[in-house]
């Protein structure tokens, strides 16, 4: 529950035409509804009090009221996403208000969501990529004698060099997952040992390729 409550939005035109443009113009799920229903009713009960009732006066809402309501949540220490998720929903609200004609300015306009903590990704050791880039062949070979294969499957063998060598190649460019699925032969050069890498707005690149990627994509090949 917010800290100011929440009010009865029940029988506020306004407030009902909105949730009709989210369902209808931009296709809002009923949870992506609800949520934003559910900010708009904390605002109303933070500026109205949570007793109030509809219809609302959304045009006599300040500035003042719009940075009291996210200081509220700040200051019982809500989580920063969840203050910046409600000043987006009441900062559309306001302006779908103002193209519609039925206010004269947006309070929220202009105040900004406070700032995310920026988390250090989780990285893997060493020993850990090592034993990803060995997995395909080890896994292959190890279940190849466990049953004591005379002929190796060729489909499982060739997926296993086949796995061997995207994981090879995902460590040695950096290339994410989608641009490495999209390399073509013509784009890699094992004597160079470089490969074209085609990137966000088919931006290309060319990235070094490691003796093991080599090794490994001739093997698959």
């Amino acid at each position: 529950m917010a800290w100011c409550g929440a009010a009865d939005l029940t029988g506020d035109q306004r407030v009902a035409h909105f949730a009709a443009y989210l369902r209808n113009e931009r296709n809002a799920s009923e949870h992506t509804v609800s949520a934003y229903l559910s900010d708009i009713a904390q605002f109303a009960a933070c500026v109205w009090g949570p007793q109030s009732r509809a219809p609302f006066a959304w045009e006599s809402a300040d500035r003042f009221a719009a940075r009291k309501f996210l200081i509220g949540f700040q200051k019982q220490s809500a989580a920063q996403v969840t203050t910046a998720r409600k000043l987006a929903s009441l900062r559309s609200f306001y302006r779908f208000l103002e193209r519609e004609d039925l206010v004269e300015a947006n309070p929220f306009d202009g105040l900004r969501p406070p700032k995310k903590p920026r988390r250090l990704p989780a990285v893997m050791s060493v020993d850990e990529v090592a034993r990803l880039l060995e997995a395909p062949l080890k896994v292959y070979r190890k279940k190849a004698a466990a049953e004591r294969r005379q002929k190796p499957d060729p489909r499982e063998e060739y997926a296993a060099f086949r796995d061997a060598a995207i994981l090879e190649t995902l460590y040695s460019t950096g290339a994410r997952v989608s641009e490495v699925a999209g390399m073509k032969i013509g784009d890699i050069d094992l004597l160079e040992g470089t490969v074209r890498v085609q990137g966000k707005g088919k931006k290309e690149r060319l990235c070094v390729l490691g003796n093991p990627a080599c090794k490994a994509i001739r093997e698959a090949l």
